[in-house]
């Protein structure tokens, strides 16, 4: 994606020493966003910063993407870009992205976590929430700023990441103050080498469930449905707020992991969605869940989207919109997290349309 050239009234400003790229706008101000609001790719350090030019572009991208699709030279109007003048008090979310080898148009993992800021700070009937994208795992400054972090990519991220135990330690601490956790579809998958041998792992009590991928365990399902129905399991739940039931052509998993006790669900998680599937012999499937934990956090888990064209399913988004404001502890509106329909080419997916996989060269 060509990235449009900056006025003068599109700050670029690099915070704490090199190690975040924001980009301010002034309509954030207007639109009652205090001193306006900051989308940020953080760098692991001052160096790989500035040899990365890919990580430069990931950065205004993510930038980019919270702000109107628009020209770059409507407005001439200056704006503060001091971000310690930003209210402390709002709801912040930290969207954590994974690495993913799946073909075009499905996943899509780098262009949903610049999909879900967008959303969740541009609401149409709420509070934003202001949201941070990273690629990797974050420092323990951003950590503590973080209300809920959400997980994004093939395999629970921390799993597939470098130093995965200290990751989980440091993931833990966030969980002990209260911190909201979430996880996109195959973000919420573990596998045998991740788990216990009876399926132990903290991520069962921090979301309330996990998609059990090649466990001894437990054998979860993932399996295209060409029309799979959603139905709203909990109407009276935050998270059942303002969507109805709706069908889509996805990658809903089925039979999830959600504990040792015959895989009825931990004490305070609920089923938010389900799915009568597999059509030739149904039974009712959960395919989103939420969970009230004992430390006063929240967890909330979905196994969609497989395609990224889904995301402009508008029951759907707003079903994950719900989730994620309210693992926060945001109130959820009556009528759910609202978003404007999105143009999915502007967050920059390598295709929206699914792709076939490349077979391998042979010679």
């Amino acid at each position: 994606m060509a990235i449009p050239s900056l006025s003068q009234s599109y700050r670029l400003v690099v915070y704490h020493d090199c190690r975040f790229v924001s980009l301010v706008h002034p309509e954030a101000a207007a639109g009652g966003f205090g001193s306006g609001f900051i989308m940020a790719h953080q760098q692991n350090n001052r160096l790989s910063f500035r040899r990365s030019a890919n990580g430069l572009r990931r950065s205004l991208i993510a930038a980019l993407s919270v702000l109107p699709f628009r020209s770059w030279a409507d407005d001439t109007t200056s704006v503060k870009s001091d971000a310690a003048e930003l209210d402390e008090s709002e709801k912040q979310i930290l969207v954590v992205v994974g690495p993913s080898t799946h073909p075009p148009g499905t996943h899509e993992v780098a262009a949903g976590g610049r999909l879900v800021a967008h959303c969740m700070m541009h609401p149409l009937n709420a509070p934003p929430i202001r949201t941070i994208v990273v690629d990797h795992w974050p420092d323990a400054e951003t950590q503590s700023k973080a209300d809920s972090i959400v997980f994004i990519g093939d395999m629970f991220p921390p799993t597939k990441f470098a130093n995965t135990e200290s990751i989980l330690d440091e993931l833990a601490g966030m969980m002990d103050r209260g911190c909201g956790i979430v996880c996109l579809h195959y973000a919420t998958g573990l596998e045998a080498k991740d788990v216990g041998p009876e399926g132990q792992h903290p991520l069962l009590q921090w979301m309330g469930g996990y998609f059990a991928t090649r466990c001894d365990h437990h054998r979860s399902v993932a399996r295209i449905f060409d029309a799979a129905t959603i139905e709203n399991a909990s109407a009276d739940h935050p998270v059942g707020a303002g969507w109805e039931p709706f069908t889509l052509h996805d990658e809903p998993y089925i039979n999830n992991y959600f504990g040792p006790d015959a895989n009825r669900m931990l004490p305070g998680a609920i089923p938010l969605a389900t799915s009568m599937l597999p059509p030739e012999a149904p039974e009712r499937q959960v395919v989103a869940w939420g969970i009230n934990r004992a430390d006063g956090g929240r967890g909330f888990g979905i196994v969609m989207p497989h395609y990224y064209r889904n995301w402009a399913n508008d029951p759907l988004r707003t079903l994950i919109c719900n989730g994620i404001a309210w693992s926060t502890g945001a109130d959820v509106p009556k009528d759910g997290f609202k978003t404007a329909a999105p143009n999915l080419k502007q967050f920059d997916p390598d295709s929206i349309e699914p792709q076939a996989r490349k077979k391998a060269k042979t010679r």
